[in-house]
């Protein structure tokens, strides 16, 4: 589990901003 990963996937970044 990278945060990089997340970063790249618009999808997380939706949730974090959730």
């Amino acid at each position: 589990m990278h945060p990089d990963s997340y970063f790249m996937k618009p999808q997380h970044i939706i949730l974090l901003y959730g």
